[in-house]
């Protein structure tokens, strides 16, 4: 009999074991993916107008981001496996992106127009409600959090 009763909550604590163990995986797990992989933002500016417009919310995909930097860094560490090879650009001209331009922590969301090297530069669509690279020049690589893969219109 207390054999049974050992057995049995040796049992319960092996369970609960296992769900915090679950929980803590999917937790990190979930972490791990907002961070490199996929993640909703609000927008809150004007300046995509018509196509995003204030409250929509944008799924961004950071793996070309963050597809290009690994490559940057390999090829440093181990540049004969890239020699002769062009830089992979993973972003294009017309691509909506999202970024925190250097003099500014706040998250800027506006269209590709030009790649110069590890340049950006960038414009709002509403170009008259737009503060942009015509204004503070072009964004590094390393200030671009992703690119806008889809977006969800909030209808007032």
């Amino acid at each position: 009999m207390f054999q049974e009763k050992i057995a049995f909550l040796y049992g319960k604590i092996k369970f609960y074991l296992l769900i915090a163990l679950f929980i803590v995986l999917s937790f990190f797990v979930s972490v791990f993916f907002k961070a490199y992989f996929l993640q909703f933002y609000v927008v809150s500016q004007k300046s995509m107008l018509p196509v995003i417009s204030p409250g929509d919310r944008v799924l961004v995909e950071k793996i070309s981001v963050n597809t290009n930097k690994l490559i940057r860094i390999l090829a440093i560490k181990y540049p004969f496996l890239f020699e002769g090879l062009e830089k992979i650009n993973f972003l294009k001209i017309k691509d909506i992106i999202i970024f925190k331009h250097s003099g500014n922590e706040d998250i800027i969301i506006k269209r590709v127009t030009n790649i110069d090297g590890d340049e950006y530069f960038v414009e709002g669509d509403n170009s008259l409600h737009s503060v942009d690279s015509r204004v503070y020049g072009s964004i590094a690589e390393e200030n671009i959090i992703g690119r806008v893969c889809w977006i969800n219109h909030v209808y007032k």
